[in-house]
């Protein structure tokens, strides 16, 4: 009876050690849940305290490019109707801006570094306004339908009215425009400098050719190409698509602007080979035109190639899906690129295929010139298009975007765009404006120039990693 007295004492003594244990134990993992659910509120503060300090890495980056740039030349750009005050130098800019604007736009860009010629910028002469061209062009770009009826009727329909109501979700700092205003190209060009952007790739159709909603742009480009030239800037073409294209009549477009523009100084020309420089063409929407017709015209035993003639040409298709990686090398063009702005939009522009693509266009000897831009928002012209929205977070899509590019080392990186307003992925100057019917988005706190100044800043590695 004593040992059995004495083994149900162990056994009690060992029944409570464990059951105190397990109580702890318990009571650890409450205080562990407990503590952890308490800051799970905290995680979007968090997040958002991690935003701030990007927004503000952002722009103390940009106050210290401006900075930088300014002890070398003032450039703080004005609007064609603000006048800068106080004399630089021996120039008095507000007087030679008032006497004479185109003067003072080639001064201020002689006083710039030369740009960086591997970055290209895709640019659009097709804006009018009724003191240049008789009427609004494009400004008044009309909403477009959505493909399903139903969902058309519940968005807005008609034109825009310009010059307040515009087809644009931003509003550019000097208002609406004409492309064939010499003082705005000069004011352009003289921008794109200040960029550190050496190329505009020029939105182009032949002479007969236009889009839905403007005019012919093949008037434009002499003027184009002299103030380029002036600027010390260089023209590349952006073929844009029409129903008739094929191989006889993309060749009948190249053998007239080679003919008419080619020899230009301002012809941006690539080295091919240690021998021979040739113009560039971005072929926008190539995938629309059949293959064979891009066989015959570029591969050497062609029906119709211009391969080793006087009208050879550096070729970019455009990349947009999977798929579109056969066709490139079926039809021997020399490289790609993938134009649009809003990451995940298609194949070509989802950044995390970048690496494979350039992969790729190693192993076949092609040019991958990734495209990059500050965002994207068309629901001005596509009110129904809202998914395809891309925040430009206060600047830093914009500096992600150029980053995820560089990391490839491309030998060109292109952007889009310098002036694309409708689908708000320009990098021109925007100011804030609101009317009674609308509120127009801008750069916030980091001004118009913003989108600049983070351009020369990235572009200035280009060619350079």
């Amino acid at each position: 009876m004593p040992n059995l007295g004495r083994r149900m004492r162990r056994s009690f003594v060992r029944s409570f050690v464990v059951f105190t244990a397990i109580c702890m134990f318990a009571m650890f993992l409450y205080v562990l849940i407990d503590q952890n659910v308490s800051e799970r509120p905290n995680l979007e503060k968090l997040r958002q305290v991690r935003a701030n300090a990007l927004q503000r890495r952002f722009l103390r980056e940009t106050k210290n490019r401006v900075q930088a740039v300014a002890r070398n030349t003032s450039h703080r750009l004005p609007s064609l109707e603000k006048k800068p005050v106080g004399p630089v130098g021996k120039v008095n800019e507000a007087d030679l801006l008032e006497k004479n604007p185109i003067k003072y736009y080639l001064w201020k860009s002689n006083n710039l570094p030369l740009p960086n010629y591997n970055v290209h910028a895709f640019y659009y002469p097709w804006y009018g306004t009724p003191d240049v061209d008789g009427e609004y062009i494009h400004w008044n770009h009309p909403f477009l339908p959505h493909w399903n009826k139903e969902e058309t009727a519940k968005y807005p329909s008609g034109k825009h009215q310009p010059p307040d109501d515009i087809g644009s979700n931003f509003y550019p700092e000097i208002g609406a425009y004409s492309s064939k205003n010499e003082t705005v190209v000069h004011l352009h060009m003289y921008q794109i400098r200040l960029a550190g952007i050496g190329v505009a790739v020029v939105s182009w159709y032949p002479p007969d050719k236009k889009d839905d909603n403007g005019k012919s742009l093949d008037s434009v480009m002499p003027l184009l190409l002299q103030v380029a030239h002036e600027h010390k800037l260089k023209i590349a073409i952006h073929s844009e698509p029409y129903k008739e294209r094929d191989a006889t009549h993309m060749r009948n477009d190249i053998v007239y602007f080679m003919d008419k523009y080619g020899n230009h100084p301002a012809m941006y020309r690539f080295k091919k080979t240690n021998d021979v420089s040739l113009p560039m063409v971005y072929v926008y929407d190539s995938y629309l035109t059949d293959t064979q017709d891009w066989i015959d015209l570029l591969q050497p035993n062609g029906k119709s190639t211009v391969r080793g003639t006087k009208y050879d040409c550096v070729f970019i298709s455009l990349l947009v899906t999977d798929r579109h990686k056969g066709l490139i090398e079926r039809a021997n063009f020399d490289g790609f690129y993938t134009y649009f702005a809003a990451n995940g939009f298609t194949y070509g522009s989802t950044h995390r295929n970048w690496p494979q693509l350039k992969e790729i266009a190693d192993k076949t000897g092609k040019l991958f010139i990734p495209s990059i831009g500050p965002g994207y928002v068309d629901t001005q012209v596509r009110p129904w298009n809202g998914q395809t929205t891309r925040d430009r977070q206060s600047g830093m899509y914009y500096m992600n975007s150029f980053q995820d590019a560089l990391r490839l080392k491309p030998p060109i990186v292109s952007i889009t765009s310098f002036n694309e307003w409708h689908e708000g992925t320009q990098i021109e100057p925007a100011v804030p404006k609101k009317t009674p019917q609308f509120t127009y988005l801008d750069y916030g706190k980091q001004g118009p120039l913003s989108y600049l100044e983070a351009t020369r800043h990235y572009a200035s590695l280009v060619g350079h990693q």
